[in-house]
């Protein structure tokens, strides 16, 4: 399936899409980037975190997340709080996101998503 299109079926499913409820979507993110990390790629599996402990760790307002956003400004590679809100938005990390932003994010136009998504591959 083409890009477009399949970025089309996920923007008019978003309501039943996999990768739009929040909790799957976390739930996929510590399953393959924290324990395939630690377990599959590094072979150090007393390394992974319980998901609770990683959630904590990379919830908003955690010492751990202010850190890497601190180092990492704008960065979502592990955004587990409003993520599609933070993406739409330009978030760059030093905000609360709030109801505003939210209605911002709202505003957003297809065509102005496939363009950020497409500048975020590059």
């Amino acid at each position: 399936m083409p890009f477009v299109c399949f970025l089309y079926q996920l923007i008019s499913n978003s309501e039943t899409n996999y990768y739009s409820d929040p909790i799957t979507r976390v739930s996929s993110l510590y399953w393959a980037e924290h324990v395939g990390w630690f377990d599959g790629i590094l072979r150090q599996p007393e390394k992974c975190s319980t998901y609770r402990a990683w959630v904590n760790a990379w919830r908003d307002h955690s010492k751990w997340k202010r850190e890497f956003v601190a180092a990492n400004p704008g960065n979502l590679y592990v955004e587990i709080e409003n993520y599609y809100v933070k993406a739409l938005t330009g978030w760059q990390g030093n905000t609360t996101i709030s109801k505003v932003d939210l209605e911002k994010a709202k505003k957003v136009s297809v065509i102005s998503l496939i363009l950020k998504i497409e500048r975020t591959n590059y």
